[in-house]
């Protein structure tokens, strides 16, 4: 298998066949689909190699060196701000646990009804919609089933036409039920195996950042008449500086934890989302997580101390700071930011039919490399500079949720266009 891989790098960067032996040795340490982000990096910008030849004084002397070269400083970027975001992630949930232990004691994440309350689901209706879905994941087909059940369950939805307020008041409960089941569920699966679970083992070990966000979000916790303030764990927070401010800046630092868990590209790619819209640099993510430290009034320049790294005012932590480390390849950091250069000329491309729970037919252009998609409902959309590998590897046997493919693999890696 490794040799199919080998040829493929060989083919995308036009190599010399006599390099292949380094790169086969190269892939028995790390995965093909791990070095393949770089691969097509370089490849697509030829100019990435001069300018890493230059910086390293010659001793980066082709193409494959370079792909290496960015692997690995990518790996050294992710070491040098993860520890950040594992000291951010463990001050807010300690503050956010001891918020709410003040008010609901210390096994305030068994009690249900409190999120119940906290979301607003009060009616009989809301209850009844949110047991019934509370542990699905909410898809798109599953959300258009809630509004059906809204639409039959409710006889003042009837007069929808004349109330338009009315459609966003379903929207809103929507998003109210679908936040409300994954704190429950997140609470579900952390106490699955263990009934007698302290409040300090939920805390630390048992519940992705995500949860903790989502708690934060919660209007009537952030800022309510009961005394529970999740707001006040801010102590600095400028005026201006609303919940939705810090949501989007907090959403931003969870992706990126995410990717470098996954030991995903960071470098390079304008792929750091919070909205399928809205693209945001790596850099921006830097200095949100500089402004999160700052509201929550921790001064990185004192002592702490994070798993290994341990940092105080008289040794020299940022000797392979971030930053730096930034600075050293400023150049490549600039494709984050830069735009399309051209208006892609839309061409239909050929599709084949593929089992899916949500996607109908898949097509790809080899020599534009543009993956194309068709909806059950029936949106064609087109992703542009998709490596050949990913079409190949969703429309295989060998991946059963084509679904989770497309999004963790191109979804959300790749610029896009709605083309019907």
């Amino acid at each position: 298998m490794s040799g199919k891989f080998v040829n493929t790098i060989i083919k995308q960067l036009k190599l010399e066949e006599n390099l292949s032996s380094e790169i086969n040795l190269f892939l028995l340490n790390v995965s093909f689909y791990r070095i393949a982000p770089y691969v097509d990096f370089i490849s697509k910008n030829k100019e990435t190699f001069e300018y890493i030849k230059e910086k390293t004084n010659g001793i980066i002397s082709n193409e494959w060196e370079a792909v290496v070269y960015l692997y690995r400083y990518n790996i050294k970027l992710s070491i040098s701000i993860y520890p950040y975001i594992f000291l951010l992630e463990t001050i807010l949930k300690t503050r956010i646990n001891n918020k709410l232990t003040e008010k609901y004691t210390d096994y305030w994440f068994r009690d249900e009804a409190l999120f119940l309350k906290a979301y607003e689901i009060t009616n009989a209706t809301d209850l009844s919609i949110y047991n019934k879905y509370k542990n699905i994941d909410i898809t798109e087909q599953v959300e258009n089933n809630i509004y059906e059940d809204y639409y039959l369950i409710n006889d003042q939805l009837e007069r929808l036409e004349k109330d338009k307020l009315s459609n966003n008041k379903i929207k809103t409960k929507i998003q109210y039920i679908k936040k409300c089941g994954y704190i429950y569920r997140g609470k579900q699966e952390a106490l699955i195996n263990n009934s007698a679970i302290t409040c300090m083992d939920f805390v630390e070990n048992k519940v992705m950042l995500g949860y903790w966000l989502s708690i934060l979000s919660i209007k009537n916790l952030w800022e309510n008449s009961e005394g529970v303030f999740l707001k006040n764990i801010f102590s600095k927070l400028p005026e201006p500086i609303t919940k939705k401010v810090i949501n989007k800046k907090l959403e931003s630092i969870r992706i990126l934890r995410n990717k470098i868990a996954h030991h995903a590209q960071i470098v390079g790619k304008n792929h750091i989302k919070n909205t399928r819209e809205e693209k945001v640099s790596l850099i921006d993510v830097y200095k949100d997580m500089k402004d999160i430290f700052e509201y929550l009034d921790v001064n990185l320049d004192g002592n702490f101390e994070i798993m290994e790294l341990k940092c105080n005012k008289h040794l020299n932590c940022s000797k392979r700071s971030f930053e730096i480390l930034y600075d050293e390849l400023a150049q490549i950091h600039e494709y984050e930011i830069l735009p399309a250069k051209t208006e892609r000329k839309i061409s239909l491309i050929e599709m084949k039919e593929v089992e899916s729970s949500n996607m109908k037919k898949l097509g790809y252009d080899e020599k534009e490399r543009i993956f194309q998609v068709e909806f059950n409902k029936g949106e064609i959309y087109q992703y542009y500079n998709v490596p050949n590998f990913l079409y190949e590897k969703i429309k295989s046997n060998e991946v059963k949720s084509k679904g989770k493919f497309f999004i963790k693999n191109i979804r959300d890696n790749f610029k896009y266009k709605k083309i019907n």
